[in-house]
């Protein structure tokens, strides 16, 4: 194939384009023969065949640049060496409104990188960055650095200062991943999480008890691990008794949506087993300081930070829950393909 390409380079290209390197980029003088195959009528996997090229190479060279009307080698050639060129400019920098509008999504609809990914590719926006990137332009935004080139870095994040603290988790620096120390001791009659069965059907949630400042304020969250939709209930202390009450009322609040409800080892889930005869709902647990254990839950909790802050009165009456329950609910979610949990 290589032998045929070069014979077709020799007609169809002038001596000088001949004199080409055959590297893992295509060359000029290929993007040439491109031009001259396509408009002769060859299929994309003819002409990978005769370049020696895989087809998708050639689809992907065509597709990005006009297509087979209006491909034209000289322009596409100016246009790979421009986005070889490195370093880049980063994407924030060269284009501000899109940063603008990450930063609205960010700091007043409380949207996750991800979430403001899936919602650009809902919107089929010509102009749109991946959740990565939204990341980096956080981290490099960070102002307490004392190193001249970290402050070089973080003007060129084209994002203004200390946008991480509009993150999910609002640390500085990312956490190095590790596998933490598990421990799988329950107290006996407990139901681990590990019995749930029929997981992947729907019903089965993850709940939590979010704290305020002191202790002296509380929210019940629950989470529906399918359709990730959230419950936000009103509750005045961490007693047991009053947890079991608020249970009841969720359950008579939405009927027959709840398979099983996992928990952690709280203190205020000490009469699950009364809470299971009232509502007729299975109670579940995770290991102790296993939060792995409930992933969706611990997600969503660092989400719902974003209204009910950590070390703040979150004390709230439940039509203000509801907002905000409702707001989250109406995100599209990547795990969802772009839908959101109330259409689910």
């Amino acid at each position: 194939a290589k032998g045929v390409s070069l014979l077709l380079l020799i007609i169809f290209c002038s001596p000088m384009e001949v004199g080409f390197i055959m590297a893992v980029c295509l060359s000029f003088c290929e993007r040439g023969v491109i031009k001259k195959l396509i408009d002769s009528g060859f299929s994309f996997s003819r002409v990978g065949f005769v370049l020696g090229r895989s087809v998708s190479t050639v689809s992907r060279e065509v597709g990005c640049n006009g297509g087979r009307d209006g491909y034209d080698p000289v322009i596409a050639d100016k246009r790979a060496a421009r986005l070889r060129k490195r370093p880049k400019v980063f994407k924030f920098v060269e284009f501000p409104r899109l940063a603008e509008l990450v930063f609205y999504l960010l700091s007043v609809r409380k949207m996750s990188p991800h979430t403001i990914a899936v919602w650009m590719r809902k919107k089929r926006l010509k102009l749109r960055v991946c959740a990565e990137t939204i990341y980096q332009a956080c981290y490099r935004s960070y102002t307490n650095m004392d190193k001249r080139q970290k402050r070089v870095q973080r003007c060129q994040s084209g994002m203004p200062d200390d946008l991480c603290d509009y993150l999910p988790r609002t640390r500085k620096r990312r956490k190095k991943r590790s596998t933490p120390k598990r421990v799988h001791h329950l107290g006996a009659g407990f139901k681990h999480v590990t019995d749930r069965k029929h997981v992947n059907w729907f019903g089965h949630w993850e709940g939590d008890l979010i704290a305020g400042a002191g202790n002296r304020s509380f929210v019940i969250t629950l989470i529906e691990t399918k359709s990730k939709y959230t419950i936000l209930w009103v509750i005045d202390s961490k007693k047991s008794s009053e947890f079991v009450e608020r249970m009841c009322e969720i359950a008579d609040r939405y009927p027959d949506v709840f398979k099983s409800i996992t928990w952690d080892q709280g203190l205020e889930a000490r009469r699950w087993r009364q809470c299971e005869k009232l509502t007729g709902i299975p109670f579940y647990f995770a290991s102790p300081r296993s939060p792995w254990q409930r992933p969706l839950n611990e997600q969503n909790n660092s989400v719902i930070r974003k209204w009910l802050p950590k070390g703040t009165n979150i004390n709230r009456t439940q039509k203000e829950l509801n907002k905000i329950s409702a707001e989250l609910n109406s995100h599209p979610r990547k795990s969802l393909n772009g839908k959101t949990p109330e259409k689910v």
